[in-house]
C-alpha cells in the first residue's frame, strides 16, 4: 500500500506509473475503495492513478470522476471497467499494457486516445455512437481481438488504431 501523507498538495497523474506492486492506495486523495487515485486536474476531478496490483475482477469509475489521466491504468490486473458516460475522452495509454478483458464505453464517449487500449487482453470492443474519433495505434497489439463494433458517429480510423489485432 502507498500511503500519501495529508501535506502533498499535489501529486503529478504520472507518479506512479509502472509501479505494478501497488495493491492499494490510502491518505490523501485516495478513493473509499482504496483502488485509485482522485484529484483535481485543472479544476476537474481526474482519476490519476490506479493501483496496478490489485486483483480485483471489475472496477466500476465513480461518477464524481469526469476524466481519466494519461496511463491511469497502464499495467494493471483489473478484468473489467465500467465507464460511465460523462467521461468524454479516454487519453493516452490510459488502458495500455494491462489485462483489461472488458470495457464498456457508455455513450457520451467522444474520443479515444492513442495508445488508449493497445497491448491489452480485450476480446471485443463496442464503440459507442457518441464516439467521433479515434487516434493513431489506440487498439494497436490486442492479440486477443476478435470482434469490434463501430459506432455510427465515427469519422476516421486512423493510422494502426487496429495494428497486430490478428485474432
Amino acid at each position: 500500500s502507498i500511503n500519501i501523507p495529508e501535506s502533498v498538495e499535489y501529486l503529478d497523474p504520472l507518479a506512479f506509473v509502472g509501479c505494478s506492486k501497488i495493491k492499494s492506495f490510502i491518505g490523501k486523495f485516495s478513493t473509499s475503495d482504496g483502488y485509485a487515485i482522485v484529484q483535481e486536474v485543472n479544476d476537474i476531478p481526474t482519476l490519476c492513478s490506479f493501483a496496478t496490483g490489485a486483483e480485483i475482477e471489475s472496477y466500476v469509475i465513480s461518477k464524481d470522476v469526469k476524466q481519466i489521466a494519461n496511463y491511469a491504468f497502464s499495467g494493471s490486473n483489473v478484468n473489467t471497467v465500467n465507464i460511465h458516460e460523462d467521461i468524454e475522452f479516454i487519453p493516452v495509454g490510459a488502458f495500455s499494457a494491462s489485462k483489461i478483458k472488458n470495457v464498456v464505453l457508455n455513450d457520451g464517449l467522444k474520443q479515444i486516445g492513442m495508445h488508449a487500449f493497445s497491448s491489452t487482453m480485450l476480446k471485443e470492443i463496442n464503440i459507442p455512437n457518441s464516439a467521433k474519433q479515434l487516434y493513431d495505434y489506440c487498439f494497436a497489439d490486442n492479440y486477443y481481438l476478435e470482434s469490434i463494433r463501430f459506432g455510427n458517429e465515427l469519422i476516421e480510423i486512423p493510422t494502426g488504431a487496429f495494428r497486430n489485432c490478428i485474432s
